[in-house]
Order: C-alpha cells, then sequence, then structure tokens
C-alpha cells in the first residue's frame, strides 16, 4: 500500500520543473506529466529528424542542393548542421554540398572554435574559414569606429559582416543560407538587426533554447557522441568581445540577458498561458526556487531579469520572424 508520504514522493518525482514545461510544449507532451528520460531522448530524436525533412522539402521545393552555415560551436549552428546533414542525406546527396563556415572574431574563444571543428569533421561536411578580423578594423576604420571601442556598433559590424560573407556564397554556391537564430533569442530580440536576424530559412525559429540543449545533450548521451555533449555544457557566449586575460568566457549571455531556464519559463507563461509580463514574474518568482537567495544590483534575480525580460520582450519584436521557417512547434508570439 502506498503511504501519504509515498503519494507526495511520487508527485514531486513526476512532477514537471518549470524550467520544461516550453520544452515538454514544444515536443507535444503534456507539461504536467513527466516522462522517463528515454522517452524525452526519442521525443527529441523525432524533432531532430522532422527538422531535416521540413529543410528538405523547402529546398527541393526551391530546387537547391546545396546549404550555407556559419559555425559558431554552440547550440543553435550545431543543431542546424545535424539537421542539414539530415536533409541532404534524404536527398541522396553528398554530405559535402553542406558548406560549413567558421568566421571568427574578437571574442571568439579555443573551446567553441574545437567544437566547430569536432562536428564539422563528425557531418564530413566543406569547411571554409574566414577570419573576419583584418576586414572588420578595415570597416571600423573607414568608420572613424576605434579598434578599442565596445559598444554596440563595434559588436554587431561583426555581425553584420559574418552575414555578407555567408548571404554572398550561398549566392556563389547557388545554396541556401540558414539561420540559426532560435525561439528564445528571437523574443527578446537577442540577435544582431540586419545581421544574425536575416537568413534565407531557419530551422530554429520556433525551437526555444532550452528544447536546443536538452536535445544536443540526450543525442550525445544516448547515440555516443560526446561531442554534441560538450558542446550542449558550453555556456552560452555572443563571443564578440575579447575575453580578460586568463578567462575564455568572460562575456556570457546569461549573464546579461538572464538563465534561459529563466527565459523559457516566462515565455511558456506569457505565449502558451496568456499571461501578463508582469503576472508571470511574480509566478516565477513564487514557483522556481532555483534563484532563491540570488540577487543582481540590489534586486532578487527573477526581479532584475524579469525587468530585463519585460524591456526586451516588448520593444525588440522588430528583429523576430524576418525569413522563411517551418512550424515545427505550436510556439507563436
Amino acid at each position: 500500500m502506498m503511504t501519504h508520504q509515498m503519494a507526495i514522493t511520487k508527485t514531486m518525482t513526476d512532477r514537471v520543473e518549470e524550467k520544461d514545461k516550453l520544452l515538454y510544449v514544444s515536443l507535444g507532451l503534456d507539461e504536467n506529466k513527466k516522462v522517463s528520460e528515454d522517452e524525452l531522448y526519442k521525443k527529441c530524436r523525432e524533432l531532430l529528424d522532422r527538422s531535416s525533412v521540413a529543410l528538405k522539402d523547402y529546398a527541393l521545393k526551391i530546387n537547391t542542393h546545396k546549404f550555407v552555415l556559419g559555425l559558431s560551436g554552440g547550440l543553435d549552428s550545431s543543431f542546424v548542421a545535424i539537421a542539414a546533414r539530415g536533409a541532404l542525406k534524404m536527398m541522396g546527396d553528398d554530405e559535402k554540398n553542406l558548406i560549413l563556415v567558421t568566421l571568427p572574431g574578437f571574442g571568439t574563444g579555443k573551446t567553441t572554435f574545437s567544437n566547430s571543428l569536432a562536428l564539422i569533421e563528425s557531418v564530413n561536411a566543406t569547411h571554409i574559414n574566414i577570419d573576419i578580423k583584418d576586414v572588420a578594423k578595415a570597416a571600423m576604420k573607414d568608420l572613424n569606429l576605434h579598434e578599442d571601442d565596445r559598444t554596440t556598433a563595434f559588436e554587431n559590424i561583426q555581425a553584420r559582416l559574418r552575414t555578407v560573407y555567408l548571404l554572398t556564397l550561398a549566392n556563389m554556391e547557388g545554396a541556401l543560407e540558414l539561420g540559426t537564430g532560435d525561439f528564445s533569442e528571437s523574443a527578446l530580440g537577442w540577435c544582431t538587426y540586419g545581421g544574425d536576424n536575416i537568413s534565407m530559412y531557419n530551422i530554429n525559429a520556433l525551437l526555444p533554447k532550452t528544447l536546443l540543449r536538452a536535445t544536443l545533450s540526450l543525442i550525445g548521451k544516448y547515440e555516443r557522441k560526446p561531442y554534441l555533449t560538450r558542446i550542449a555544457e558550453t555556456p552560452i557566449t555572443p563571443e564578440l568581445l575579447a575575453s580578460n586575460p586568463g578567462e575564455e568566457f568572460s562575456q556570457k549571455t546569461e549573464d546579461i540577458i538572464g538563465s534561459y531556464n529563466l527565459i523559457d519559463y516566462l515565455l511558456y507563461l506569457v505565449t502558451v498561458k496568456g499571461m501578463e509580463i508582469d503576472d508571470a514574474v511574480i509566478r516565477a518568482k513564487e514557483t522556481m526556487r532555483d534563484f532563491d537567495g540570488l540577487s543582481v544590483n540590489g534586486k532578487s534575480y527573477i526581479d532584475h531579469y524579469g525587468s530585463v525580460f519585460k524591456k526586451r520582450y516588448l520593444t525588440q519584436g522588430f528583429k523576430r520572424l524576418n525569413c522563411p521557417y517551418p512550424t515545427l512547434t505550436s510556439l507563436h508570439f
């Protein structure tokens, strides 16, 4: 017979954590009923396969058999690279028709670049490396933007130059240039307008960050691909500013806009449940225990980053969904 305490423990064990609610909805799962890790892996693998099918269908529709992708060594571009390789296999095309481009800039670190090289080798893609530092310096000189400048202009000029290279290369190759920006980034406008928010097709448009991280982590574990596990565990960073001496990841995205666990829970409450942002922040404070005791600038962690979420969500919408994308989830703004 199950005791009262056993029933409480089972209920807590079966409970889906707040940080995973959007992930579950994205996979078509009941966000109030936890599934096994095995089942979660199967659903993530199905999502990746559906991404490949969607890309394959779009490529055939526009009559192209080549893809160009800027590879950063992070979650988003890695997911797209794997999906693109899958699409080429479905079309019966050579894996070398996937052109993965590394574009190191002022903040590119050893870890992410190493991640990129491991992924390129695994998917057997064509690799092109274009160091953008010199051309960025030339552009800054033309604009009288000092090399020691660390404003948004300094960061965005790198993102926009990368986009110019990728789109031009796609023109040269008769290829489809693939975007990587995900649902969580798009929600907060965490991208460069006229830079990485532009692409010819974006698989990730309706996929939240927590889903992409879980997918690479689980595939890395279940399919014995340790390089994917490393990518999933690498700190998320735009790598647009040079790191401090002895510190590889001095620019971390989650230090700037908040934990993606919090962001995706707020997005669940706002975009799925229809809550007002202020009410969503209050709910997060009531239910998310991971941030208890943490503070930023004299405010609780959730209050501080809840304000960042509100400001960016309400002011950065013009950057969202500016390219074709597949409807891989039920999410929407």
